[in-house]
């Protein structure tokens, strides 16, 4: 049996940590305060928001926003343990069902015109 079957609230994620690059599994939090977010335990998806951290980190992105989206784009493409994260998470993504439904099959397409083609004059 796996974590997954029994948790259904959370998913689970693989994070690379930006101080030492290495690749760790981690929790997002579906449901509770921290809905969206990566948490390395499960139970901290519940905890209270530090509200100063969050002010803080508000201003520090109106500052620095430009600059860290480039540095993070660089570093997706790059680093190895980004691009192992990007796999491993593939792997890991919930199987979505398949669409069985009559709209799927029976949409209307447009019909293609069979237009005659002009003779060439340089071939006789």
């Amino acid at each position: 049996m796996r974590a997954i079957e029994f948790v259904t609230e959370h998913r689970l994620v693989w994070q690379r940590n930006p101080k030492t690059g290495q690749v760790k599994m981690r929790w997002r939090c579906e449901t509770g305060t921290r809905k969206g977010r990566t948490v390395p335990n499960v139970s901290d998806c519940n905890k209270q928001l530090d509200i100063s951290k969050s002010v803080r980190m508000r201003t520090t992105r109106q500052r620095t926003g430009r600059i860290q989206a480039r540095k993070s784009a660089l570093t997706k493409g790059r680093s190895y343990s980004s691009r192992l994260s990007k796999k491993l998470n593939k792997v890991y993504r919930p199987v979505q069902p398949k669409q069985t439904s009559t709209a799927k099959i029976y949409k209307w397409k447009r019909p293609r015109l069979n237009r005659a083609r002009a003779k060439s004059t340089y071939y006789k």
